[in-house]
């Protein structure tokens, strides 16, 4: 198992990330997230996420974060890639939730 972290309370103004998560062959992962990902409000350009998901031969992957909150006037532009080799599986997840 493995838990995402973002200790800057969320992402706002043209932030950016990046996640990349290779399972190899025959290995098997769960990853999930500490708390809810926040995007706030922003006037300027918006916040980017990118995720690489790679799962080797055999493997398996569950991607389950926690909800992500979008704000009102949030501006978020995410990017989700997923590579499956071969006999791969994946379960794939994500909530959103519209805040204040």
């Amino acid at each position: 198992m493995a838990a995402l972290v973002n200790v800057g309370g969320g992402l706002v103004a043209g932030d950016s990330a990046s996640i990349a998560v290779d399972v190899g062959p025959e290995a098997a992962v769960l990853v999930t997230s500490q708390a809810a990902e926040r995007v706030y409000r922003s006037s300027g350009p918006d916040c980017r996420v990118r995720t690489q998901l790679t799962v080797g031969q055999g493997g398996w992957l569950e991607w389950c974060p926690q909800e992500t909150i979008l704000f009102e006037r949030a501006r978020l532009r995410r990017i989700l890639r997923l590579d499956l080799a071969g006999d791969a599986r994946a379960m794939l997840g994500e909530i959103l939730l519209f805040g204040r």
